[in-house]
């Protein structure tokens, strides 16, 4: 799967927020997530470890705009990126039946100091 670049979002360190997520394919269609799980992931740097991991769950932490395909919402709350400030790399992670990660979108995030 050939996964979507330049999913980027700017936020405020330190608020309750919904980042906007496009699921597309190469060729623009959308991706069906139907039996599958989705997590997301935000790093300083591609491949470093994680500082905020929300999943498709009763948490919440991945809602989606449309039953199984087209946009989703990674839902943060303050506490996520109240130390958080510059530059970090996300990526949208789609888990199959079998457990195999295939990375479906990413991105960078700007997130600005917190207002006081």
């Amino acid at each position: 799967m050939t996964h979507k670049t330049g999913q980027h979002f700017e936020i405020k360190a330190g608020v309750d927020i919904s980042i906007d997520i496009d699921i597309e394919d190469a060729l623009g269609g959308d991706i069906s997530v139907i039996g599958a799980s989705l997590k997301w992931v935000l790093s300083k740097h591609e491949g470093s470890a994680a500082l905020v991991t929300k999943f498709d769950d009763s948490a919440g932490g991945i809602t989606f705009d449309s039953e199984g395909a087209g946009n989703i919402k990674v839902n943060l709350k303050k506490a996520d990126t109240l130390t958080l400030s510059g530059t970090h790399f996300q990526e949208l992670l789609l888990i199959d039946s079998s457990g195999n990660e295939s990375i479906v979108t990413t991105g960078y995030g700007l997130i600005l100091p917190r207002s006081t």
